[in-house]
C-alpha cells in the first residue's frame, strides 16, 4: 500500500502563497513521495527521526514519515532562508 501524503495546515497555506511554476513543481514532487518516501536526492534532517527535506530550487519541502501509519507529514513548503527557523 502507497503512503497517502498530507500537508499540515501550515504547508498548504505556504504552497498556497507560491508562484504558480514553483507550486507545480512541488506539487509534482508530493506525488513522487507516494512512489519514493525517500528519494536519493532527500536528506535527512539531524537530531530528528524520519524527518527529511527535498530541495526544489530555492524552496524546501521538510516532511516526517509515520511508518506505522503509513503517512508523509509535510510540514513546511519555504524558501530556503526561512526552512530552519
Amino acid at each position: 500500500m502507497r503512503p497517502k501524503v498530507e500537508l499540515s495546515r501550515r504547508a498548504r497555506k505556504e504552497l498556497l502563497g507560491l508562484p504558480k511554476n514553483i507550486a507545480k513543481q512541488i506539487i509534482n514532487e508530493l506525488r513522487k513521495l507516494q512512489d519514493t518516501p525517500i528519494p536519493k536526492y532527500a536528506v535527512k534532517i539531524r537530531g530528528e527521526k524520519d524527518v527529511y527535506r527535498i530541495r526544489i530550487g530555492d524552496y524546501r519541502i521538510l516532511y516526517k514519515i509515520l511508518w506505522t501509519e503509513k503517512t508523509i507529514i509535510v510540514f513546511r513548503i519555504t524558501h530556503r532562508r526561512k526552512a530552519y527557523r
